[in-house]
Order: structure tokens, then sequence, then C-alpha cells
């Protein structure tokens, strides 16, 4: 059985309560988020029930995957620590073929760029192959 996904109004959420959906996809605990915010859990919890009501889901599992489907989070802010580290990395290493690539000929400049992105996304693909089958 297919369902249709109802769009969620990106504003619908106030700071606070993307806050605790952005901490729910980061996997943090909610000890964990009381204490970074610095609320009882009576607040907590009232947070979290305003964050299932507006997106019509039970729990933080279905709410962070309803916000990932919807395009309220983006996948890119929430990837392996591993990944980001490698691609810091990589983008220090490779930082002098980027500037050497941004003077001169925009279309080169363009080629240069995506020939870097190609080899990054292939050191990835190699480095990370396990973890993102």
């Amino acid at each position: 059985m297919y369902t249709k996904i109802k769009p969620v109004n990106k504003n619908a959420l106030t700071s606070s309560e993307m806050t605790i959906l952005k901490s729910f996809a980061l996997g943090l605990g909610c000890d964990t988020i009381q204490s970074l915010l610095e609320i009882d859990a009576e607040t907590y919890q009232s947070y979290c029930q305003q964050i299932f009501q507006k997106l019509d889901t039970c729990n933080a599992y279905t709410a962070v995957h309803k916000a990932f489907q919807t395009g309220l989070l983006h996948p890119k802010e929430y990837l392996s620590e591993n990944i980001k580290s490698f691609a810091l990395e990589f983008s220090v290493l490779k930082h002098h073929r980027f500037q050497s690539c941004t003077e001169g000929d925009n279309k080169q400049s363009l080629w240069e760029l995506y020939d870097l992105l190609l080899e990054f996304q292939s050191r990835i693909e190699t480095q990370f192959r396990s973890t993102l089958t």
C-alpha cells in the first residue's frame, strides 16, 4: 500500500522545535537534548508533542523520517562524522587544485571542479562502501 506524504510547511515548526527535531536526527537522547537546551522534562515533552502533531507522526523516529522525506531536514547535514572528516581532509589535500581552477577560463574551471567532485565521489565510495550500502 502506498500513501502520499502530506507536505510540511517549513515555517510550521518553531526554532526550538526545529532544534529538537535536528537533535533527534543526530541521534541525541531526551536527557541530552534537555540538558543542551536547558529545559525541564515537561517543556521537552510539550515541544515533542507539538512536533509530532505538526508532522502528523507519533514518535521521534517517524518525525525525523518524515522531515527528511518532505525536505524539512536535509540529509547532507546528518552524514557520518567519518565522512565529514574525510571530506575535510580531501578538501585540504586538493585545495591547491581548486584555487588554480578559479583563476582564468570559466569553462576550464568548471571542468576542473567537475573532475575534483568525481574524484571525491570515487574516493568516498571506495573508503565507505560498506557504510553507504
